[in-house]
């Protein structure tokens, strides 16, 4: 096993040591499929799995429109222009439950799409990210690059779709999401507002314009997180690109009065560090580093789901780099992700991004330079926000889509669960009653019992290219440690980390609290998927890692009022 790079402060090493409807019906739960748009020919292959689920038995699925195989449906387009609806049935026993598609043919095809799978999120690619919009209000984000491929002749909506000229629309939509009693993601989307190539509602307006750029301009009573679709209808077809726009908190870089600046290793030199003009600049030779805490905090509601975003530039790929969020004070309720080496790429300006549940209703923002290689180094941060909404899978067209675990993630058997990972004499799991979800497979969780001491377990698993959320729900037996201690890790060994860290005295003991790590990747590896209670006995159950699976051809056509 590759050795567990120091990655943080010498205090975060110490923690670590310490360390769209839904349709229901009685034991079948589902999500709605997406829509699907195809050039004409075309076909589209998705899992169903991810869309259904049963609370006991087997499923099996039908479709008309389409054809299954298991649980994987295949949908085939026409050989012209033009809309149908494809269903999906799954049943299981004297039940079922069905959704439908619609899908819509077209000769054209939106080009430059802000896909969520490929943005940058994912360490590599340039510019800004183009889904993921973190809106203060009062501010507006102008298109990077223009979506290509509109029909010619943009004009007004007609009703039922547009029967002559091309009609550019912009729309608004919400997002409701809640959890089957299976832990499936049902999620509800429907239109707030809709116009000509222009919308408005909440303080939001979303633009597009003839030659394809587009704008988000968030007034000052910009609230919430909204899907934006932007698309064009005509004779000939339909389609749109979807962007997610998110209140977010601006975090000042103007006065480094406002930080708490200090080495990044007490045993190594410290690194210059420069804030001014909304961009913090870290000067570091080799061998030396900085870490800077937010004097003071951001407030969020607890019990809510954020993310702190950055953008950033380094002419040097041999460093360190961890974002960083202190759940209610430093050193306390600790999230970060750490991605260096082949994660970084140089003289390129990339997003870098976590989420987590907010336990406390405060965030301290942080972040760690750490200069590892031979050469000195330059890293710039700008635009850092504490947006307000979880991890970019939620408002994704699959947001159930999973990697497969070697584990039974509903945890009714623990079974080829590891221990001891670091070889700290680290208590084993053992199997529990108590159960958060229940699942076709039947109910039980796993118990870590680290109460006056450690107890973890862990798995090797698979994750993509792209951004990877591990989830979890815990719940605590009895009464903590002092200085107890909830952990969720993802990490390689060597070039990326990412740990969530809750109190243990933030633990609920009469419910569940759901715990999620982000991990962005730049390239596909194999990673230690870890749980750990320090001083508490804790149950643990619905384990898993989530994925941005949404497909070139996947559309709504509800959001873009069709």
């Amino acid at each position: 096993m590759r050795k567990m790079p120091v990655l943080t402060i010498v205090g975060l090493a110490a923690l670590l040591g310490l360390v769209a409807a839904p349709a229901q019906a009685a034991t079948v739960v589902a999500n709605d499929t997406p829509d699907i748009r195809l050039a004409p020919g075309g076909t589209v292959v998705f899992d169903l799995a991810n869309f259904f689920d049963a609370v006991t038995g087997s499923l099996t699925y039908t479709a008309e429109g389409g054809t299954v195989t298991g649980s994987m449906v295949q949908v085939f387009g026409g050989d012209t222009p033009g809309r149908s609806v494809a269903k999906f049935t799954a049943t299981s026993g004297a039940e079922s439950a069905t959704v439908e598609s619609v899908v819509q043919v077209s000769s054209f095809a939106i080009g430059n799409k802000p896909a969520v799978d490929n943005n940058n999120r994912i360490p590599g690619l340039a510019g800004g990210n183009i889904f993921y919009n973190a809106l203060v209000p009062g501010t507006t984000v102008n298109s990077a690059a223009a979506l290509t491929n509109l029909p010619q002749g943009g004009g007004p909506v007609t009703p039922g779709g547009a029967t002559g000229a091309a009609a550019l629309i912009a729309t608004i939509g919400s997002v409701q999401m809640t959890y089957a009693e299976t832990g499936l993601r049902q999620v509800a989307r429907s239109i707030v507002a809709t116009g000509a190539g222009s919308a408005s509602a909440n303080g939001l307006t979303a633009t597009l314009n003839a030659d394809g750029s587009y704008s988000l301009a968030a007034a000052s009573n910009f609230t919430g997180a909204w899907i934006v679709s932007l698309g064009a209808t005509a004779p000939t077809g339909a389609d749109s690109a979807n962007l997610l726009a998110a209140q977010a908190i601006a975090v000042g870089m103007t006065d480094a009065a406002a930080w708490l600046v200090m080495p990044a290793l007490a045993s190594a030199p410290q690194a210059n560090l420069t804030v001014a003009n909304g961009a913090a600049t870290v000067t570091a030779d080799a061998g030396s580093g900085v870490l800077a805490i937010l004097n003071t905090p951001i407030a969020v509601t607890a019990g809510q789901t954020v993310s702190l975003v950055v953008d950033y530039t380094t002419n040097n790929t041999g460093i360190n780099l961890a974002l960083v969020a202190f759940d209610g004070a430093p050193g306390a309720g600790t999230k970060f992700t750490n991605p260096s080496g082949t994660n970084l790429e140089a003289n390129v300006s990339k997003n870098l991004s976590i989420s987590f549940v907010n336990m406390s209703g405060n965030v301290y923002p942080c972040f760690q330079v750490w200069n590892g290689s031979s050469s000195a180094a330059t890293v710039t941060l700008t635009n850092m926000k504490v947006v307000l909404a979880g991890p970019v899978v939620d408002y994704a067209f699959d947001p159930n889509a999973a990697l497969a675990l070697p584990v039974d993630g509903s945890m009714t058997s623990i079974a080829g669960w590891s221990s001891d990972l670091l070889a700290q004499g680290a208590a084993a799991p053992a199997a529990s009653a108590a159960n958060h979800f229940t699942s076709a497979a039947g109910a039980g969780s796993m118990s870590l019992p680290g109460k006056g001491k450690i107890a973890n377990a862990f798995i090797q698993v698979n994750l993509v290219k792209g951004t990877n959320v591990a989830e979890c729900w815990v719940q605590r037996v009895g009464e903590p440690d002092a200085g107890a201690a909830f952990v969720l890790v993802m990490t390689d060994g060597a070039a990326t980390t990412a740990q969530s860290f809750v109190d243990g005295a933030a633990v609920p003991t009469n419910s569940w609290a759901k715990v999620c790590a982000v991990a962005t990747l730049g390239q596909a590896g194999t990673n230690f998927l870890l749980v750990q209670a320090a001083g508490l006995d804790a149950n643990v159950d619905d384990l898993s890692v989530r994925i941005v699976d949404d497909k070139d051809a996947y559309f709504d056509a509800g959001l873009l009022g069709l």
